[in-house]
């Protein structure tokens, strides 16, 4: 955790304590506080997080059960054992016995895969008790939120969800005026996985006479010169047919390699979104006149400068595993750059060469930050079922379950997700861990991606898979003008259900 954050905590944390003080003397004696604090002989100011809110030990003798789509790093098989797996896994079983042991929770993953959407519809629609919690890929979740499935967790008495290990950033992007559907949290690094960064190779970026030339990769995010030209600018002319078979395959020289996301990540690059949501407050940006313009600009650029020789986009190779194959051609030192997902970074232990790891760079040095998208059609945001009988308990063991992912010690979830990226050639230094919280701290989410408002998204991703964009114009506009249409429909349809 930054310096920054670290006084922001504390601060929260000694209002939090002063609150509950005044709260306590109003209510009767017989009341119990939700979280247990022990103050000895510390001040409020010198209270942490950690002790602020820790959870009161209390007794469930029940299991708790996640409905999933697939084990995205959230749980460990049944038959696990110690030392089975990686540091990752060894702490999502420590976890495990920890909830049973101390709480009488025993936590339950059922895994139904993609099938389990049309079951879980169907069933929480007739009123049946499904799951407690819910982990689905975040499109097809907004999917069954409209259909009226879900809890609003902001109503949750038992949650802290202003505490660091809620995610901050997804309450306010995926709001939906003061209702609040979906959270991350340390709970799961799935949502650092499907996060976009940039890769490099410090083997090829040293040979290319880059350190001279622009100086480190880390000093230009600094410094704010980490941009999306000065990248391509890095990368131009590098393609090579180095086995002469007139075929772009693994087997070439590459400047970037990257997938068909790589256009709208690039475009969420530039701080700019179709639809904004401050806190719940969406606005179609793309009505406006003059932000549509910006916008058109920036996907125009960013379009010309995706499709281009010197990026191997995997889906484009006639290859039975592409994403091996793409790993395979940045671990071997045929490609300086690697857009990806932070997921394909844990697949380079065995590379040769050191590589680094950076955010997306910045359309412009002028806007002044990062953006690294989280993957709406990959990540898997935590919901509850409306279905469920006692949703403050649920909310208590949902407290309890990510407060100690993020508090167990040396082998808490967090701290073992960062022990794994040192393991894996990556977090070596203070100057790499600082890249990867700079990373999680620009984390985005996008709302139009997973609402399908304006499906400008999906358009992108097809012309960058045809490798033509010439349709550009006139496609976007269509887009633009059914957008608002779509926009009412969604408001309209979300405000049926008060749950």
């Amino acid at each position: 955790m930054s310096y920054v954050k670290k006084i922001l905590c504390l601060f929260l944390a000694a209002l939090l304590l002063l609150s509950c003080v005044a709260c306590a003397k109003e209510q009767e004696k017989e009341d119990k506080e939700s979280y247990q604090v022990e103050t000895s002989d510390e001040t409020a100011s010198e209270l942490s997080e950690e002790a602020l809110l820790k959870p009161e030990q209390k007794q469930y003798d029940r299991e708790f059960t996640f409905l999933v789509d697939g084990n995205y790093f959230c749980y460990v098989p049944e038959d696990y054992q110690y030392g089975d797996g990686n540091v990752i896994d060894e702490a999502m079983f420590e976890r495990g016995m920890f909830m049973s042991e101390t709480f009488g929770v025993d936590i339950v993953y059922r895994d139904e895969g993609t099938a389990a959407y049309a079951k879980f519809a169907t069933d929480v629609t007739a009123g049946d008790y499904v799951a407690d919690s819910v982990l689905f890929a975040a499109q097809q979740s907004f999917r069954l939120l409209q259909q009226g499935l879900y809890v609003n967790l902001a109503n949750l008495e038992g949650l802290n969800l202003s505490a660091s290990y809620w995610d901050q950033r997804i309450q306010s992007e995926y709001a939906i005026g003061d209702k609040i559907y979906f959270l991350e949290g340390d709970y799961t690094v799935y949502d650092e996985l499907r996060t976009w960064v940039m890769l490099y190779n410090k083997r090829l970026y040293e040979d290319y006479g880059y350190y001279t030339e622009y100086g480190t990769l880390y000093d230009m995010v600094g410094n704010q010169t980490w941009t999306l030209e000065k990248m391509f600018e890095m990368s131009d002319g590098m393609y090579s047919d180095e086995n002469n078979n007139g075929i772009r395959d693994e087997h070439d020289k590459y400047g970037l390699v990257a997938a068909f996301g790589l256009s709208w990540c690039t475009f969420l690059g530039s701080g700019m979104k179709m639809i904004s949501n401050n806190n719940g407050d969406l606005t179609l940006m793309i009505k406006d006149s003059t932000f549509y313009q910006r916008a058109y600009d920036v996907l125009e650029d960013v379009m010309t400068m995706c499709i281009d020789e010197d990026v191997l986009q995997p889906q484009l190779m006639q290859h039975a595993d592409i994403w091996t194959a793409a790993s395979d051609v940045f671990e071997n030192n045929r490609a300086l750059f690697r857009a990806t997902t932070l997921s394909a970074a844990t697949r380079l232990s065995n590379m040769s060469a050191k590589f680094g790891l950076v955010p997306m760079p910045a359309y412009s040095e002028e806007q002044g930050g990062y953006f690294g998208w989280v993957q709406s059609d990959a990540h898997t945001p935590l919901s509850m079922p409306y279905t469920v009988k006692d949703k403050e308990e649920n909310a208590e063991i949902l407290e309890a379950f990510c407060y100690y992912s993020r508090y167990l010690g040396e082998t808490s979830l967090y701290d073992s997700f960062i022990e794994n990226f040192r393991l894996q050639k990556f977090c070596e230094t203070e100057q790499d861990l600082e890249m990867l919280e700079l990373i999680f701290d620009a984390k985005i989410y996008d709302f139009d991606y997973c609402a399908q408002i304006t499906n400008i998204p999906d358009q992108i991703w097809s012309m960058t898979k045809a490798q033509n964009y010439s349709t550009l114009a006139s496609s976007i506009s269509s887009l633009r003008e059914v957008a608002q249409t779509k926009m009412d429909q969604f408001l309209l349809t979300m405000a049926k259900y008060n749950h």
